[in-house]
């Protein structure tokens, strides 16, 4: 007999055979499920006629035809559930005396074991959807990256062709240094992610993988070794027959299992992809070596952050993987006492948190080898250039936000000033924040739109930006700025935006600083800037009819003209052209309210205030708080409500809202 080469699921990493992997596992898991099942049919029908049985054992068989389409490769255990179906066949009318035993010893057990491995299989997948996911978005960065250098070099050379003025030159010289260290950057953490990924992280969750299958098969084979028992001690005429079966059942072996499935989907050695660098075509402008960091005075404090910002990541991670090795031991040990004795606690609770810990384990050790692949481009010449020292990794820490993958500080590298050492100042400590009230971002100038955590405020300044501008804005001072700080600080943002070369760095066009609806009288906004680099506001134009609104959070108002809302008011919009800011009658009272603080509803529609907070667990439920505004839809009328709030549409409870009466009308 030829024996069967030994395989392991790590040895087919390749990320094609994820499916096959997945129907394989389910379908083991499913086989178990499909045992259990058929262990409590067999027990019902015990206590009927024997042809009933008959029945039941043909429709199992044509589940085993659904279940080998599924299945890629033959297994013992499948021979030998397709072995027990027809002994069970030859035994229908033994069967009767045995049905409490089977739902006991079968039943019972191996729908509990399938509730447990479906849930480890399930995670299992879906960490290592996680990595795949996180490896993708890694690659649109990069590709983002590689546009942006490729953009930044035609723009220098399209100066350069037609002899533009050096300043502009320079300058966007140096973004084209900047967008080239981030491309590498990013260059790097794909290749490496992809490295690291494909021969550690998922190999050990492969690993894990089939342990899973490896106790599917052993509670396969012990559901087929307590049929065969119980027949054996109730069937004296067919005890010799089931000994034969049951000795067949002891000679499953998952691993040769495995073994077979392997081979019969392994297409060879899989080689982690990597990205080569790729050159824009107007890239011989720039004195820059492929695949190497560019150093110059400009570009020498974003590198010193980065390589910082490195340092201080790798420190937490060494710091942090060394905590979960503590952790991940301790639980080993803590589940192998309670599977001694199970008096102590439940080692499947156990095993359950011991799978979870190893894959965050895993994955900092994979985001920890990417970083220290990243600091090798910081080579030796490039630090002594950057001067750090042990002061600068002992500054406040930087957080996981300042990532080496983020975007390019276009505006630090036009304001360096040459020959000059960096100032070294404190971080920003930026944290989520809800604006009641119109705010436009110190760094970009725009407003800062939505309605809860629209951007970032520091606790020490107090500087509000967008998300996406909390990476580009100078460091911290540490304190509020004095009003003669702020005015200068103002001018010089002023005269930053008004240079048609910097509106090319920035992201968005700057808005005007606080803008209001214009009144019938006014067709233009009162702001223009100088040298606005963008088309010019559109002249606003009164709506021809009235609509109306419901206030969805309390508006005071801070100057004239401002309507004051209450949560749950209706507002009657006359004006609502500008889209940020619109003009309404609320209470005999009319003014100006921010777009962004209400619904457009129907004349006669239902407000509702929330009373209690209610999580939705379905699909169709929609989640509310407490005292929060929702527009009913419909009534369904069993005790459930379909409302709206925002975009957002679902059913709640009827008994935790109210009906809000009287909302702000004249």
């Amino acid at each position: 007999m030829s024996t069967v080469r030994e395989g392991y699921l790590r040895d087919i990493p390749h990320p094609t055979l994820n499916d096959v992997i997945k129907s394989n596992t389910y379908s083991a898991i499913k086989l178990l499920k499909t045992v259990g099942e058929f262990a409590h049919k067999v027990a019902a029908l015990k206590e009927q006629l024997a042809h009933q049985l008959l029945y039941v054992v043909e429709s199992f068989r044509k589940k085993n035809s659904e279940m080998k389409k599924d299945r890629s490769a033959l297994s013992s255990a499948f021979s030998c559930w397709e072995t027990l179906l027809g002994e069970y066949e030859k035994q229908a009318q033994d069967m009767l005396k045995v049905s409490s035993s089977l739902v006991r010893q079968v039943n019972t057990a191996t729908f509990e074991e399938v509730v447990k491995k479906k849930a480890a299989t399930k995670k299992i997948f879906s960490f290592r959807d996680s990595g795949e996911n996180q490896i993708e978005k890694a690659d649109e960065v990069l590709q983002k990256c590689h546009k942006e250098y490729s953009d930044a070099c035609s723009k220098l050379a399209k100066l350069q062709s037609t002899g533009a003025e050096a300043a502009k030159q320079e300058h966007v010289q140096t973004l084209c240094h900047n967008t080239h260290n981030a491309y590498v950057l990013q260059l790097n953490s794909v290749n490496n992610m992809n490295g690291v990924f494909y021969s550690t992280t998922l190999l050990q969750m492969l690993n894990d993988l089939q342990d899973v299958q490896e106790d599917v098969s052993e509670s396969l084979r012990v559901a087929f070794g307590d049929c065969s028992e119980i027949e054996k001690e109730n069937i004296v005429d067919s005890v010799q027959r089931l000994e034969s079966i049951q000795s067949m059942f002891q000679l499953m072996n998952s691993k040769a299992d495995i073994s077979t499935f392997v081979q019969a989907n392994n297409p060879g050695a899989y080689t982690s992809p990597v990205k080569s660098f790729h050159k824009p075509e107007e890239s011989q402008l720039l004195n820059v070596i492929d695949n190497k960091l560019y150093l110059v005075n400009v570009t020498e404090p974003v590198l010193k952050r980065k390589y910082i910002a490195l340092q201080k990541k790798l420190r937490n991670l060494d710091t942090s993987i060394k905590k979960d090795q503590e952790a991940v031991k301790s639980l080993k040990q803590l589940q192998d006492s309670y599977s001694e004795n199970p008096s102590y606690g439940n080692a499947a609770e156990v095993e359950e948190d011991l799978l979870k810990q190893k894959n965050d384990l895993r994955v900092k050790e994979w985001h920890c080898c990417i970083a220290k692949e990243q600091t090798k481009l910081f080579t030796a010449d490039v630090l002594n250039r950057l001067e750090v020292t042990e002061d600068d990794l002992q500054d406040e820490t930087i957080s996981d936000d300042e990532s080496v993958t983020g975007t390019v500080d276009k505006r630090q590298s036009v304001v360096s000033t040459k020959g000059k050492k960096i100032r070294k100042a404190g971080q920003h400590q930026f944290e989520d924040h809800t604006f009641r009230k119109p705010k436009f971002c110190h760094y970009c100038k725009g407003l800062i739109k939505g309605l809860i955590r629209q951007g970032v405020r520091c606790k020490a300044c107090k500087m509000s930006v967008h998300h996406k501008c909390r990476d580009n804005v100078p460091y911290c001072p540490g304190d509020r700025f004095s009003k003669g700080q702020s005015l200068r600080i103002q001018r010089n943002q002023e005269v930053d935006s008004d240079d048609p070369v910097y509106s090319d760095v920035d992201d968005s066009p700057t808005p005007p600083p606080h803008k209001r609806a214009l009144g019938p009288s006014a067709s233009l906004p009162a702001y223009r800037g100088g040298h606005d680099f963008y088309d010019a506001v559109e002249a606003t134009i009164p709506s021809s009819g009235t609509k109306c609104c419901v206030a969805l959070y309390d508006f005071d108002g801070e100057n004239d003209g401002d309507l004051k809302l209450c949560a749950g008011d209706k507002v009657q919009v006359i004006n609502s052209a500008d889209e940020n800011w619109w003009e309404g009658t609320n209470k005999s009272q009319t003014g100006f309210f921010p777009a962004s603080y209400v619904q457009v509803i129907s004349p006669d529609a239902v407000i509702l205030r929330c009373l209690f907070d209610f999580s939705g667990q379905e699909g169709d439920e929609l989640t509310i708080q407490a005292n929060q505004i929702v527009v009913q839809v419909r009534n369904e009328g069993n005790g459930w409500i379909v409302g709206r709030t925002g975009s957002v549409e679902g059913a709640f409870p009827a008994s935790y809202v109210e009906e809000l009466s009287n909302n702000g009308q004249d």
